[in-house]
């Protein structure tokens, strides 16, 4: 960028502060462009942003009705594929550990997997709780499907922070062995996922 007298300024939303706010911002330094890699802009800044003439992406998820770019994987083909997977694996009692419902990334994910569990099993039968999109999230989450009735033998977390936290509630809360008693998988295949300790299945998102 430097050779054609382009630079990169990074923004990060601090404390309690809102996107929109921090676009604000970002927009007094009249940039060219903006690229979104963890946030969520609003209509209205969508709209004062083109009103300005300045592109906006997002990476990782698309905002419905808003008119930005958007470069992400197929969330829903990654919940098909991870679903399948439990259930060629013998899962017959599933749990989902979840995130925000309002992100397109989860819906689109969450779409996937009961597309195919509706396939096999009675999807009425899953117990879904939110994980925060933490690792301490995941844990607890994990801890309060696992104390169901009907405990589940598999368990869907929406991304692999989440997953690693459900398998450590499930090993060292509950004294189970994944994958013997419990299967569990995540997304986005972080680099932490393929640790020793961990060796999580986990469906990659492209990059």
């Amino acid at each position: 960028l430097e050779a054609i007298g382009r630079q990169i300024l990074l923004f990060t939303p601090e404390g309690g502060q809102g996107f929109d706010t921090c676009l604000q911002r970002i927009l007094e330094y009249q940039v060219d462009a903006i690229v979104i890699a963890a946030a969520t802009i609003s209509s209205r800044m969508a709209r004062l942003c083109l009103d300005r003439n300045v592109p906006v992406v997002t990476i990782g998820r698309h905002l419905p009705g808003v008119r930005v770019h958007s470069v992400r994987g197929d969330g829903r083909e990654g919940g098909d594929q991870a679903a399948a997977l439990m259930l060629a694996g013998g899962g017959r009692r599933f749990g989902i550990v979840t995130g925000p419902s309002d992100l397109t990334t989860i819906i689109e994910r969450k779409a996937g997997i009961f597309a195919r569990l509706e396939q096999a099993i009675d999807v009425d039968q899953v117990v879904i709780e939110d994980g925060l999109l933490t690792y301490e999230g995941g844990y607890n989450a994990a801890l309060k499907i696992m104390a169901s009735p009907d405990r589940p033998d598999s368990l869907i977390c929406m991304t692999d922070i989440m997953a690693l936290g459900a398998m450590d509630a499930i090993r060292h809360e509950l004294g189970l062995k994944v994958p013997e008693d419990v299967a569990i998988i995540g997304f986005d295949d972080i680099a932490e996922s393929s640790q020793a300790s961990y060796r999580l299945s986990t469906i990659r998102t492209p990059t």
